[in-house]
């Protein structure tokens, strides 16, 4: 019974380090997938400003 109980107790300390070698897993991708998106928004913030300028500078060109 009580080599039962031990075997037990192993098995759920195992599962405990399982699944937290999994959420360290997710948690990881999840930061991976956030820094693709910040890098994917600034590019596309630069290429917004870059069109902004251009516009600025058209209009400025017009109202000489």
């Amino acid at each position: 019974m009580i080599l039962l109980w031990i075997l037990s107790e192993i098995i759920l300390i195992d599962d405990l380090k399982q699944s937290q070698r999994l959420i360290t897993a997710h948690e990881s991708g999840v930061k991976i997938r956030l820094q693709k998106i910040f890098k994917y928004n600034n590019v596309g913030l630069r290429v917004f400003e870059k069109t902004i300028d251009r516009i600025e500078r058209m209009m400025r060109g017009m109202g000489k």
